[in-house]
């Protein structure tokens, strides 16, 4: 059995005092008998912490700045290999 997980963390300093984070966890699951054995299961789940987007935005006496970045929904998917 192989659990395999990873977590990313990422704070950007703005450079005005304020900073933006994001985070995503990754992990998968997987399982086969023995070196010998012809059949592996894999389960493999994305976006763990079901993030939807990141949002930034700020303003100055100039202008006003709004931005979003989608982040692909979480998916859970099985895998079967056979090995001739």
């Amino acid at each position: 059995m192989t659990f395999w997980t990873n977590y990313s963390y990422t704070n950007q300093d703005l450079g005005n005092g304020e900073s933006q984070s994001f985070q995503n966890w990754d992990a998968s699951l997987s399982y086969r008998k023995d070196r010998d054995a012809k059949w592996e299961y894999e389960i493999k789940a994305t976006n763990l912490l079901d993030i939807d987007s990141q949002v930034r935005n700020s303003a100055n006496n100039i202008f006003v700045f709004s931005s979003e970045t989608f982040i692909q929904p979480r998916f859970v998917t099985f895998r079967f290999v056979y090995t001739l």
